[in-house]
This record gives structure tokens, C-alpha cells and sequence, in this order.
């Protein structure tokens, strides 16, 4: 189902639901953009591109209570957090975040659901937006997305004028969400124009076709553990964590306890999951031993993770193409390059000049 929508009706209908729904959408503060939730329909920044962070943090945050605990004679209280079950709109996520979240929907609800992030899903609703031009850094296209996939959103907003939006009905919930507020929208005609039409910058971008083959990629890794061309590719690297915080893929976490004892002897505390990176020194140190003491091991294991391990657990690259890591690494490390010279490596093992 296909409907229009004006961006002043778009205005007024995202000032109503404010009244019953968070919503989440873009914003641009000290020139950085990002998803936060919004009081006024006025702090959404409507750009042509990807904010620089992605809405992964509204389901899996940087920082999460996973229960607090409280003993006292010899008794344990567990209190839950409650703080996931507020109903949500997303708005302005685009296909590759789209495309992330779907990867982690893989990571944390299959082969056990894991309850926090399936309440923040259960109760999103996802308002996309269709790219019109591509970003200096995307390359959405190599990894097998399409700029304007409305795949597992719910509703779709493309631009087709200045001061109109195309809207793509995609789920069920899209279709309660319509029919509860119909009176925004109006009907589609595509003989009067109202169909998006591709920008000369986005056709170029399609046409120039992948940069790499992923399938070539994942095979070499398959045979290279142990190739020199890590060190040479990872020299720069300073660990920092920049590219696996930024991506709106990357999962890994760490899990602390919390403890506050008193003089009774009763104690509470709180167990938190954070944020950890594979490209942090200690992500692997164990009491008697570092297997990635370096960071060439450690940058190894993230191009891996991304094109190898998952993909063979789940059949699905772990990159997205959304180019944040290419733009706000400090030292320069394109992963395009990287991915470009394992490429070529990949047809000289098959005699392929």
C-alpha cells in the first residue's frame, strides 16, 4: 500500500503521536548527527545522508542494567529493569541501519531471545527513509542493499518533492499505525508524477556495480588465517574502538557486577552489560594468557568477524555498507581499501592476474 504524505502534515502527525509514543529521530547538535528522542517536531535535521551514529544504541545501549540484586539474611531479591516497554517511533532510519538491526535481531533472538532487546523491538515502530543520494563513504551497494529497500520497516518515507513524501505501508504494524492516523495521508497517483525518480548522483552510484565480491572474500579468509598481509594492513591501527562503536553492527560487550555492602552484611548491586570492542588490548586477556596480543591479530579478527564468522554461522556478512568507519577513523584505515586488496589477493590465489 502506497500513500502521500505533505511535510506539514507530516509535521502535525508526528506532533500528535508525541503525545502517546516516544519518538526518535535525527538530530544535529555541535555539527554532529544523531537519533535522539525529540520533545518538538522542529529538532528533527532532515539530511541527505546517514546520521554519523545509528539508532543501534535504542536497543542494544552502550550501557544496560541487566537486573539489580539485594540480599539481606540470606534472602536474594532480583528486580528486573523497566524501562523497555515504552511504545516508540524510529524515524529516518535508513536501509542499512534497517539492514543492521536485522543482523543483531540475528545475535540476540535467535538460539535464545534475549528478553531487554525483544521488549525495545516488540514495542518500535520503524519509520524509514529512502536515500536519495548516496554519502561520500557508503558503499551499501558491494554489500548487496539497496539504497531504497523498505524491507522490514514498517512504513517508508521517500522524498519526491520538497514538501512531499512518498509513504510505503510495509507490516502490520504499519497498517495499525495507517489506520489509526489516515487522516494525514492522501492517495497515491503514479500518472500524476508521484513515484520517486532516482537522482543522477544515486544512478551513477548503482551503475558503478560492487567494489569487491564478497563471496571471493569470505573464501580467501577461509584459507589465510595466518598471511602476512595483516601486519601490513593493520600498522596504523591504534586500537581505539572507533570503527566497532560507530558500526551499527558490531555486539561484542563486557558484563560487570556493581556491589554496595553494608555494615549488616546485606549487600545490592546491579549487573550492567557495556560496550567492549575486539579492537580494545584486553577484550581477550585472560588470567594466564593474551591469544591476540597484538594488534594485527586483533584488526584480523574484526575483518573476520564481519566476513567470515558470521556469514558462516549465519549465512549474512556482518557489514552494511553504511561507510561510518571509513569516515571517522583517526588514522585513516579505509576498510574499502582493505577489502579491495584482499580482493585482488583473493583471484591471484586462482592464478587470476
Amino acid at each position: 500500500m502506497t500513500k502521500l504524505i505533505s511535510r506539514d502534515n507530516l509535521k502535525k502527525l508526528i506532533s500528535k503521536v508525541l503525545t502517546s509514543f516516544q519518538v526518535i529521530a535525527p538530530v544535529n547538535e555541535n555539527n554532529v548527527s544523531f537519533f535522539k528522542r525529540i520533545s518538538v517536531y522542529e529538532q528533527i535535521k532532515w539530511e541527505d545522508n546517514n546520521p554519523t551514529k545509528s539508532p543501534k544504541e535504542f536497543f542494544f545501549a552502550p550501557s544496560d542494567d541487566l537486573f539489580r540484586y539485594q540480599m539481606k539474611n540470606k534472602n536474594i531479591l532480583l528486580r528486573e529493569p523497566s524501562n523497555h516497554h515504552d511504545q516508540r517511533i524510529i524515524l529516518g532510519i535508513r536501509p542499512c541501519d534497517m539492514a543492521a538491526l536485522n543482523i543483531l535481531d540475528r545475535v540476540f533472538l535467535e538460539d535464545g531471545k534475549d528478553l531487554l532487546y525483544s521488549a525495545l523491538r516488540d514495542n518500535t515502530l520503524l519509520i524509514g527513509q529512502s536515500c536519495r543520494t548516496p554519502g561520500k563513504y557508503c558503499f551499501c551497494s558491494s554489500v548487496g542493499i539497496n539504497p531504497d529497500d523498505s524491507q522490514n520497516m514498517d512504513l517508508m518515507l521517500t522524498d519526491i518533492e520538497k514538501n512531499l513524501f512518498l509513504v510505503k505501508v510495509v507490516s502490520e504494524k504499519g497498517e495499525k499505525f495507517f489506520s489509526h492516523f489516515s487522516s494525514f495521508f492522501q492517495e497515491a497517483d503514479a500518472t500524476n508524477g508521484h513515484t520517486p525518480v532516482q537522482t543522477k548522483e544515486m544512478v551513477d552510484y548503482l551503475k558503478r556495480g560492487a567494489l569487491f565480491n564478497v563471496q571471493n572474500i569470505n573464501e580467501w579468509l577461509n584459507e589465510n588465517f595466518e598471511h602476512p598481509i595483516w601486519s601490513e594492513i593493520a600498522a596504523k591501527c591504534i586500537g581505539c574502538g572507533v570503527c566497532t562503536f560507530f558500526c551499527p553492527t558490531c555486539h561484542c560487550f563486557d558484563i560487570s557486577d556493581e556491589n554496595v555492602v553494608y555494615r549488616d552484611s546485606s549487600f545490592q548491586g546491579v549487573r550492567r552489560r557495556i560496550w567492549d570492542s575486539c579492537s580494545f588490548d584486553h577484550f581477550t586477556k585472560m588470567p594466564m594468557h593474551q591469544p591476540r596480543p597484538t594488534q594485527d591479530r586483533r584488526f584480523r579478527q574484526r575483518i573476520m568477524h564481519k566476513f567470515k564468522y558470521f556469514i558462516d554461522r549465519f549465512q549474512q556478512g556482518a557489514c552494511v555498507g553504511c561507510g561510518r568507519c571509513r569516515s571517522l577513523c583517526p588514522v585513516g584505515i579505509d576498510i574499502i581499501e582493505v577489502l579491495e586488496r584482499i580482493h585482488c589477493l583473493s583471484y591471484q590465489s586462482h592464478g587470476v592476474k
